[in-house]
């Protein structure tokens, strides 16, 4: 499919991390090429909001962002990228409108001074770029969620229609194509297929294990020792990342700043008797790695006063969705790879989309399983899985002196080397059977475990991340 065909709706359908804001950063050039300077960036979450304008705004400086200088020049035209709150008619410059689904739906449906409605621009020619597009898809159920769904489908539908020259462009990587619906309406206008499975197959994502343990301390404990283990294993080969834990509750904020305090309270109570205990006990790959490696009373020493400073309240982070200083703290989270103190996260049900980080290494759900949320809690767990799968990039050369991609595993014929514990994630919960089964279902089912996979309490399975030839290509045609 062509951007300049009759067709004026797309969707490139993307796993989580292969490149979906190149992809879109790539589209804004090439549109712009044909014509377009307007467009209208919209997703369902603040979050994503904030972390989009890091990616496309050069002027805040982010080293994430896509365009490193001020201006682009695209058919021997330097234009600039400008966040705007309503469209000029004059500007030759590249204008953004960066909202949410929920304040477009009411900025278009009344008039306010320099804000966007639907009479401003009726008359000009619009992009829209939708951002985890599969939550504007109607359905037929009568839930508040999906009444609203279908007025913020409506209401990217009007905007669509208001202009024949108008385009929307779906960027997600969970757009539900086994519906016979949804299938129907997008199989004229995907343009860009990657799927999980694929993204798994081609091997740039950690391999995620499973973890069970109904001793809530143990699975704190434990995945803070597999924690610091990675970060002295790339220490000892010249490897600079800083592992990051993610500790997840469904609960209160109340409950949450309570689960903070009582990890806070373990790591500074960890002895070498508590971790004598562990390291004998445990049947986990992990920790045996670890048994080996501390094989004398000062190295276990050593060992757990680093844990304690490493693993301090200075050195965690806690966000809500009512945080007074949300805004700040996503920012932080969404720069999490350069940032060498954090090494511990807290949230409830913030980071599941939009986050995208490679040093992390561990989510621990802390709360145990409610029965009559084990279907919310696993598209949760299988989305924030999604958020950190992607490889950790580091430099290895094999026997032959030959460096191997960075952004690939390395070692899947050889899953003993230490080097390992770099291209791993675990996932750490309480032993439910019915909630085990329904992420191993899901995980199947979205293509990161194989079907043939057998039933074991530590279930590998794989994620992918890389950036597609596809966007290259796109991205290479222009000058910036």
């Amino acid at each position: 499919k062509k951007f300049n065909s009759k067709n004026n709706h797309y969707l490139f359908h993307m796993a989580t991390g292969s490149g979906k804001t190149m992809l879109m950063a790539a589209t804004i050039i090439y549109l712009n090429s044909l014509g377009y300077k307007k467009f209208i960036f919209t997703t369902n979450q603040t979050n994503l909001i904030s972390k989009t304008k890091l990616n496309l705004l050069s002027n805040l400086k982010s080293s994430k962002c896509e365009f490193k200088n001020t201006f682009i020049e695209i058919n021997s035209k330097k234009v600039q990228i400008k966040e705007v709150q309503n469209f000029s008619k004059y500007s030759n410059d590249i204008e953004i409108i960066f909202t949410t689904i929920h304040n477009l739906h009411n900025k278009l449906n009344e008039i306010k001074e320099n804000s966007i409605n639907m009479k401003d621009i009726e008359n000009q020619n619009i992009v829209i770029l939708a951002d985890e597009a599969h939550h504007f898809q109607s359905n037929s159920k009568s839930t508040k969620m999906n009444k609203e769904n279908k007025s913020w489908e409506e209401t990217i539908d009007k905007l669509l229609n208001i202009n024949p020259k108008n385009k929307l462009v779906d960027f997600t990587a969970t757009m539900d194509l086994s519906n016979k619906t949804i299938l129907e309406k997008y199989k004229s206008k995907l343009i860009y297929d990657y799927t999980l499975k694929k993204f798994r197959d081609d091997g740039y994502s950690k391999e995620i294990s499973l973890i069970q343990d109904n001793n809530k301390e143990n699975r704190i404990i434990t995945s803070i020792l597999i924690n610091q283990f990675r970060y002295e294993i790339g220490l000892n080969h010249n490897i600079s990342v800083i592992p990051k834990i993610l500790f997840k509750s469904s609960g209160t904020i109340e409950n949450l700043e309570k689960d903070k305090s009582e990890v806070i309270k373990l790591v500074s109570s960890l002895s070498i008797d508590k971790l004598n205990e562990l390291l004998n006990n445990s049947t986990l790959s992990y920790i045996k790695k670890i048994f080996k490696y501390l094989n004398t009373n000062e190295k276990k020493e050593n060992f757990i006063s680093l844990i304690k400073k490493q693993f301090s309240d200075n050195n965690s982070l806690i966000i809500h969705s009512k945080d007074k200083n949300k805004e700040q703290k996503l920012q932080i989270v969404n720069n999490l790879d350069n940032n060498e103190n954090i090494r511990m996260i807290f949230a409830i049900d913030m980071l599941n989309e939009g986050w995208d980080v490679l040093s992390l290494f561990d989510i621990v759900k802390i709360d145990e399983i409610q029965k009559n949320t084990i279907k919310k809690s696993t598209i949760s767990e299988i989305q924030l899985i999604g958020r950190g799968a992607r490889i950790y990039p580091y430099t290895y050369k094999n026997e032959l002196n030959e460096e191997l991609d960075k952004f690939k595993r390395k070692f899947d014929k050889n899953i003993n080397n230490d080097l390992r514990l770099l291209e791993d994630m675990n996932f750490y919960s309480a032993n439910d059977n019915d909630y085990i089964n329904n992420i191993k279902k899901e995980l199947i089912d979205i293509g990161l475990k194989d079907k043939n996979e057998k039933n074991k309490k530590i279930i590998k399975v794989q994620d992918q991340n890389q950036l597609s030839n596809f966007a290259t290509k796109l991205l290479n045609k222009f000058v910036y």
